[in-house]
């Protein structure tokens, strides 16, 4: 027969049990950046490559137009945020912001350069990214 400390450990174990443990988000409000990212006044979360495929840049005399395509797995609000706090750092300004069918696009200026992120998410099979950013910097007078 058990006693009463034995009940009483055993209906405190199953408490605990059922209500958990407080634990910490599996992911940070705002995101770290990459210590060198691809095109140097704008930002990129770590954990978030180029994909090479789809990106595409040119410059000439101080003038450039890229569009880049970054993969990763942070969830969109993330990577919104991320852009949102680390912008500003790189000289950008934002111009205007919207979120439209699960789609945050953020649109900055810089003299007179123009640069949009767009954050969404995109079809991914097992471990494949699943966050895609598309950063487009646009100077005037090299338009492609």
């Amino acid at each position: 027969m058990r006693s009463k400390i034995e009940h009483a450990s055993i209906g405190l174990l199953i408490t605990v049990a059922l209500t958990g443990c407080a634990k910490e988000p599996k992911t940070a409000t705002i995101l770290p950046a990459k210590a060198q990212s691809y095109v140097a006044d704008v930002p990129v979360p770590t954990k978030f490559n180029l994909d090479e495929t789809k990106s595409d840049s040119a410059s000439q005399a101080g003038r450039r137009n890229v569009k880049h395509f970054y993969l990763g797995n942070a969830p969109i609000l993330a990577v919104r945020n991320f852009y949102v706090q680390n912008m500003p750092d790189a000289g950008w300004q934002i111009i205007d912001e919207t979120l439209q069918n699960g789609v945050y696009t953020l649109n900055y200026r810089k003299a007179e350069e123009r640069c949009e992120i767009r954050v969404e998410k995109i079809p991914a099979g097992w471990f494949k990214p699943s966050t895609q950013i598309r950063a487009t910097v646009r100077s005037p007078h090299l338009e492609r």
